[in-house]
């Protein structure tokens, strides 16, 4: 048993080469596959590198975008509200001038109904009518205001006749008109 543990610790110069031989190709293998995982590792930083800038200008882009629409919106909601008060402003004034102008139509419905009441279509009823509110009207006024009087209009000196080129029942001449305008009161 000793020789075989003995036996089991040596190498021959024949295995010791081989053995040289593969730890240089593993070696050489291992600088291969570790040069290439450094070139794939630059790779990936500088990808890496790129889309974190990227991110990063894309974000700074988006805040600037959402800070404008937030500004856009709240100067939206300005008008709005400023639209909203100026509806209510125009809503209270057309209904005050609603209501203006309902007082107004009742006033002159008032008015007509007080001063030219219905009047009737034919001319008996209508004659009628008029001296109805003529005696009417002169019972409650004094007698100088009502109708014409036989002082109101006084004779005339000469009669009036028709100037002979125009037809007018008017004086031609200024003297003529004079002595006619005279004798009124």
């Amino acid at each position: 048993m000793l020789a075989v543990v003995l036996m089991s610790g040596c190498v021959t110069s024949g295995q010791g080469d081989k053995m040289r031989e593969d730890i240089s190709l593993l070696s050489k293998r291992m600088e291969t596959v570790e040069i290439r995982l450094n070139d794939q590792m630059a790779r990936l930083r500088k990808v890496l590198d790129e889309a974190t800038g990227l991110l990063e200008r894309n974000s700074a882009d988006l805040g600037s975008k959402v800070a404008r629409d937030e500004s856009d919106i709240a100067a939206l909601a300005g008008k709005i509200e400023e639209a909203k008060h100026l509806l209510d402003e125009m809503q209270k004034r057309l209904a005050s001038m609603e209501e203006t102008q309902q007082k107004t139509t009742q006033q002159q419905q008032k008015i007509i109904d007080r001063v030219a009441p219905s009047m009737p279509e034919d001319k008996e009823a209508l004659w009628k009518e008029a001296q109805t509110r003529l005696s009417g009207a002169c019972a409650r006024r004094p007698a100088a205001s009502c109708g014409p009087s036989s002082s109101a209009f006084p004779q005339t000196r000469a009669p009036l006749r028709p100037s002979c080129r125009s037809g007018s029942p008017w004086p031609r001449s200024s003297s003529m008109a004079w002595r006619w305008r005279s004798t009124w009161p």
